[in-house]
């Protein structure tokens, strides 16, 4: 039984024969022919560049957000032209972000929707908690000794419970600012970045279980966790926000013709259900308001994150125009949130500027 990272070059030293037919997972396919990689890579270099047919699968569940954030190396050789590739820290990209597919191989390309099969490690056992006390305190030690620095090396990470009560250990221990290599970033290290103890991950898939979103919730409803909700509840629509009703129709609308699923539309449905079906949220009416879906919808059309605050603007600009008008008009200059009842004409035909 040898490792994953193994197997790569063993089917390049040709231990396995030849490579009939790879099916290999992707998020999208680009204009130029390149792959946009799911959230598990693996060795999908290898198959894709050995096999002699491919078949290309398109997983629709995929996050549309993956594209630009793979970092897939192609300077590999074997002995004796292999060089040391020029990996030193885990936020070190050196590669290219798309795999790459000769046309003449691809037999066949076919549409999935289909969710990773995720499950969740137990919480760790005696056992496991005291193999990462005596690590963590081993790493305490050789700080002390001046051998290692307070952000220590970066840390090699697997999966499973010895490695995730190692990784929750660092962050009793109180470590910050760590970085770390791992095979899979997983609900554990999610949580680790999170909280600052990690500040950098690089791994070969990436996966958050349904759990993960049910202990999220948990999180929002204890006040010294220091996590919080957004997208629910407000300050003037003390129920439901009436504009949500809408959004939320337009967001099912938009999904449905595009024909795209989004993972963090799912998240966002469970989180809804959660919030809504929870005493704690239903007690306190934190109703989801605009926000919650505006930013999947633009996520749904294409608009990049960092716009999202810009077309956020934009439809607000007008009424924040005409406050800011009315606030330096008054003497008092008061600051303050107009509430007001339009009670002028309703139905008003448009004439071009040149015609009034």
């Amino acid at each position: 039984d040898i490792h994953l990272s193994h197997v790569a070059q063993h089917v390049w030293f040709g231990f396995y024969g030849p490579i009939d037919t790879a099916v290999v997972e992707v998020s999208a396919i680009r204009e130029d022919g390149t792959l946009v990689p799911s959230t598990s890579v693996g060795n999908n270099k290898t198959w894709l560049d050995l096999a002699d047919k491919v078949i290309i699968e398109v997983n629709r569940r995929q996050p549309i957000g993956l594209d630009g954030m793979h970092d897939i190396y192609y300077g590999t050789a074997l002995p004796p032209d292999r060089k040391p590739i020029p990996l030193v820290r885990p936020g070190d990209r050196f590669g290219e972000p798309y795999l790459r597919c000769d046309p003449d191989k691809v037999v066949a390309v076919v549409e999935t929707d289909a969710p990773d099969r995720i499950g969740r490690f137990s919480p760790p056992d005696e056992v496991s908690t005291r193999i990462a006390g005596h690590l963590v305190e081993f790493f305490r030690h050789e700080i002390r000794a001046g051998r290692l620095g307070e952000h220590l090396l970066p840390l090699q990470s697997g999966v499973g419970n010895i490695a995730n009560a190692v990784l929750a250990g660092l962050h009793a221990g109180g470590f910050h600012g760590l970085t770390a290599f791992t095979e899979v970033i997983q609900d554990g290290m999610l949580e680790l970045i999170g909280n600052g103890t990690i500040k950098m991950a690089s791994a070969t898939s990436f996966s958050l279980s349904p759990e993960g979103v049910d202990e999220f919730v948990r999180k929002v409803k204890n006040k010294d966790d220091g996590v919080k909700l957004m997208g629910f509840g407000h300050r003037v629509y003390k129920n439901f926000d009436p504009r949500s009703r809408i959004l939320k129709k337009a967001v099912d609308d938009v999904l449905a013709q595009l024909e795209k699923t989004d993972p963090l539309l799912d998240i966002a449905r469970e989180l809804e259900t959660a919030a809504l079906e929870d005493d704690y949220f239903v007690d306190r009416k934190l109703y989801p308001n605009v926000d919650f879906y505006s930013g999947i919808l633009l996520r749904a059309i294409g608009i990049p994150l960092e716009m999202f605050t810009v077309m956020f603007a934009i439809g607000r600009m007008p009424g924040w125009i005409a406050n800011w008008k009315e606030i330096n008009e008054d003497p008092k200059g008061r600051i303050y949130r107009p509430r007001q009842v339009y009670v002028g004409p309703t139905d008003v035909k448009w004439r071009p500027r040149d015609e009034r």
